[in-house]
């Protein structure tokens, strides 16, 4: 991102998901460790930000001060 004057994305680039911080993915698998688990459990994370790759890089950029 901070050396790539242009960056071609695949369709997925627009794909919307819910982004996370690191710290908040970190402290979920921390307290799943404690979590009673009986056969199959899916525990899904997220948040209410939504946004897609490419929201991400650009976001990225505006911190990092960076222009296309």
């Amino acid at each position: 991102m901070e050396r790539l004057p242009v960056m071609i994305t695949p369709p997925l680039g627009e794909y919307r998901g819910a982004a996370h911080r690191i710290e908040d993915v970190i402290e979920y698998l921390a307290a799943a460790i404690r979590l009673p688990i009986e056969g199959n459990l899916t525990v899904e994370i997220g948040g209410s930000d939504v946004t897609s790759y490419v929201g991400i890089m650009r976001e990225f950029a505006r911190q990092r001060k960076l222009r296309r």
